[in-house]
């Protein structure tokens, strides 16, 4: 009897120790199995890349880029991606990139980080001039906005003032020492309804004529709409030559003087004068 309970305990004992095994592996592969497969390393990117040649110092657009997919192990580690395309619209080239080249945080910069002149192009001059609240519409004028110049000749002589817009579509390059571009959602900058200045991107013949009328006019900015062609209305020439001056009246002649009256004649010796006939003879 004692011989067959310890069988009957040994068997008891195998079988829970099998129990205990079996578990113990289902668990190993339920947790195996369970884990979630790990993502594959990426080894290529979608970039920004010059779709053209594009010249130092000229103004990044969207018709310039390309995206494509290049493997990761040849990409410099500032490289836009696709996603960031938006952020090097608008900025500058600091120098050339040719065209397949991938664009890079380091070939590109906005006017306020490469300085003013990096946002002109060849054939460009910035020129600045005074403003106030009122000429830089209420405060509100940013640079990139776009505006007409108004130059407002006063009053010469017998002549009315006029206003004429001499200059059309002219770009805002900054609004007093403020160059960059605010974010759409972001409020006018600081004192920018009391800058003193707006310098704006025009030719050099442009700058000279707008040189002229700031020296000889009351000058007006007027903010256009974004999406308005350049030519929409023409531009007014206007004079700055000083009015004319009157002819002069033409000089009095000058008052005769009254003739002389004949002298009387001489008489010749003391005492009577006798008339003999048509003769006058002096008597002594």
């Amino acid at each position: 009897m004692m011989a067959r309970l310890q069988r009957l305990d040994r068997r008891t004992l195998i079988i829970l120790i099998a129990a205990i095994v079996v578990a113990l592996i289902a668990a190993v592969l339920f947790a195996v199995f369970s884990r979630p497969a790990a993502a594959p390393v990426a080894t290529t990117r979608t970039v920004v890349v010059a779709g053209i040649n594009i010249p130092a110092n000229t103004e990044v657009v969207g018709s310039m880029l390309i995206a494509q997919t290049r493997p990761i192990a040849g990409l410099a580690p500032d490289a836009v991606n696709a996603s960031q395309a938006n952020d090097v619209i608008g900025a500058t080239t600091l120098g050339p990139i040719p065209a397949g080249s991938t664009v890079t945080l380091s070939r590109v910069g906005h006017p306020s980080a490469a300085g003013l002149s990096a946002a002109l192009r060849v054939g460009e001059r910035a020129i600045a001039i005074p403003i106030d609240r009122i000429k830089a519409v209420d405060g509100l004028l940013q640079p990139g906005d776009r505006v007409d110049v108004i130059a407002i000749v006063p009053l010469r002589g017998m002549e009315a003032p006029i206003a004429n817009t001499i200059l059309r579509d002219i770009k805002v390059l900054a609004v007093g020492s403020t160059i960059a571009v605010p974010a759409a959602n972001a409020s006018p900058a600081p004192g920018s309804d009391g800058a003193a200045t707006a310098t704006l991107d025009v030719t050099p013949q442009q700058a000279d004529l707008l040189a002229l009328a700031d020296a000889n006019s009351q000058l007006r900015l007027a903010l256009r709409p974004p999406k308005e062609a350049a030519n929409s209305q023409p531009v007014q020439p206007v004079s700055f030559a000083p009015p004319p001056v009157p002819a002069a009246a033409p000089a009095a002649a000058p008052a005769t003087a009254p003739a002389k009256p004949a002298p009387a004649p001489e008489r010749t010796g003391g005492g009577v004068e006798i008339i003999d006939g048509d003769k006058v003879v002096s008597g002594s």
